[in-house]
């Protein structure tokens, strides 16, 4: 499961890459690109809560995570996480989506 999350990860960072090659990304870039896979990933566990797929261990750490990650990926004032913490906290949300899902 986690390889999966992994490779998922790797192929987005790959693509950022292969992009970054073409016309180099900002810093701000890469923080738009995880925080949009970020939203993404969101939408979908949000459909496997309401399906009543996802634990209740699954579901508090989904809103720990939302809590410390949104404020950044909404632009609020003051808010920084750095993209490598947003990154490990997506694999860890990307696991609980694949989980719930199966």
């Amino acid at each position: 499961m986690r390889a999966t999350a992994a490779l998922g990860l790797l192929l987005l960072l790959g693509a950022c890459a292969w992009l970054q090659e073409r016309a180099p990304l900002t810093a701000d870039d890469h923080l738009r690109i995880a925080c949009d896979s970020y939203a993404g990933t969101l939408n979908a566990l949000a459909v496997q809560r309401e399906l009543g797929h996802l634990s209740a261990e699954q579901i508090r750490s989904v809103d720990q995570t939302i809590a410390l990650l949104s404020p950044t990926c909404t632009g609020a004032p003051g808010a920084s996480v750095s993209l490598e913490t947003l990154e490990a906290h997506l694999i860890r949300l990307i696991e609980a989506k694949e989980q719930a899902q199966r």
